[in-house]
């Protein structure tokens, strides 16, 4: 964890002692899902930046990423990963606002999760981003994703990244066994098959009810 506050470092260290020092050490035990709310903006402002470093996430369900985590890799590279996701065509090539933007199912590793659209862009474009970024998620919505562009995500984007789809998996099975207990689980490889097995049919709408909820906006603007 890290804390970021105003304060030095002795107090810090006081703190953490006061609060944690009495913990026992060793595993937790029992792990606990994070419910996480979306439905807000916030803006830091940090020396030392010269462009702003823009986050836009929606909470995943625990039941619904387990139940769909291979649809929703496929469903998130779609909308923002590789040179002709539905975000970059938008942001770089056609506006030229940005020099990359990404979306991923992030923190997979803990007990909570996100679909994250991640970007940085100059100062004075920081609200047209968001909103153009809000454009093409409202667009996905509406507009499934077409044949081409999933054989496209299919061939090129997963393929491209095999191994760390598979490095993904392992994670994902870590936190399956203990928290869910799933001996559906074979291996990383037998989910990468499963990956790549799928069909549009089962991706096209995986994704649209996590974007029917309000985000959370965070900005990291230069002070």
């Amino acid at each position: 964890f890290a804390i970021v506050a105003d304060m030095e470092h002795s107090e810090a260290l006081e703190f953490l002692n006061k609060e944690l020092g009495q913990l026992p050490s060793g595993d937790a035990p029992e792990k606990v899902w994070v419910p996480q709310k979306g439905n807000n903006k916030v803006i830091f402002n940090e020396f030392g930046m010269e462009n702003s470093s823009i986050d836009i996430s929606w909470p995943i369900d625990k039941e619904y990423l387990f139940k769909n985590s291979l649809e929703l890799l496929v469903s998130s590279a779609i909308l923002g990963k590789g040179n002709n996701s539905r975000l970059n065509r938008k942001l770089r090539e056609k506006l030229g606002l940005v020099y990359g933007v990404f979306s991923s199912i992030s923190s997979i590793s803990t007990f909570s999760s996100w679909l994250e659209i991640s970007t940085q862009t100059n100062i004075e474009n920081t609200e047209i981003v968001i909103e153009e970024c809000l454009s093409v998620v409202q667009e996905y919505q509406r507009l499934v994703p077409t044949i081409e562009e999933f054989e496209q995500c299919m061939n090129n984007s997963l393929f491209n990244m095999k191994l760390e789809f598979v490095n993904e998996l392992k994670v994902m099975n870590a936190v399956r066994t203990s928290m869910m207990y799933d001996k559906k689980f074979i291996s990383a490889e037998n989910e990468l098959t499963k990956l790549f097995s799928l069909t549009i049919d089962d991706v096209k709408d995986v994704i649209k009810p996590i974007l029917e909820t309000p985000p959370l906006i965070v900005v990291h603007m230069p002070k």
